[in-house]
């Protein structure tokens, strides 16, 4: 018998109720690209989740936009700091960018991690928000 601890690994877009946490609390994932030459590329990034899509807030100047272009397969990895190796991995595509240019979801990720602007930051711009599907997950609940 399985230990009730563990979530056995998924091979389907649902993300386990018992991880739903990991994406509503302002925790920052390390998401996934490839680069041109296939190798994994990861950086932290700010997310919002609306139940069926993760959003990423990014700049067209940025590294994480130009992979995406070029391959739009990407893997998200978020760990929960209070309990060592409880962990979701989400794997998944893009399969909308969407222009942002009023910042609207970096202000908003930014409010859900306490973070304030500076009212004259310029921001880099043009803005656009990545909808990643999920098609894969993996978790493991770790000890508590």
């Amino acid at each position: 018998m399985a230990d009730s601890k563990q979530s056995a690994p998924l091979e389907s877009a649902t993300i386990p109720e018992s991880m739903l946490d990991l994406l509503e609390r302002p925790l920052v994932p390390h998401l996934v690209t490839l680069l041109p030459d296939g190798t994994p590329r990861t950086s932290p990034a700010w997310f919002s989740y609306d139940g069926e899509f993760l959003k990423f807030t990014a700049t067209t100047s940025h590294i994480v936009y130009t992979t995406i272009a070029t391959n739009p397969h990407v893997a998200v990895s978020i760990a929960d700091p209070q309990y060592g190796m409880r962990y979701l991995e989400i794997r998944g595509v893009i399969e909308k960018i969407e222009p942002d240019p009023e910042a609207t979801l970096l202000y908003a990720v930014g409010k859900k991690h306490n973070y304030e602007f500076a009212p004259q930051a310029v921001l880099p711009a043009p803005r656009v928000i990545l909808w990643m599907r999920p098609t894969a997950t993996t978790s493991f609940n770790g000890s508590k």
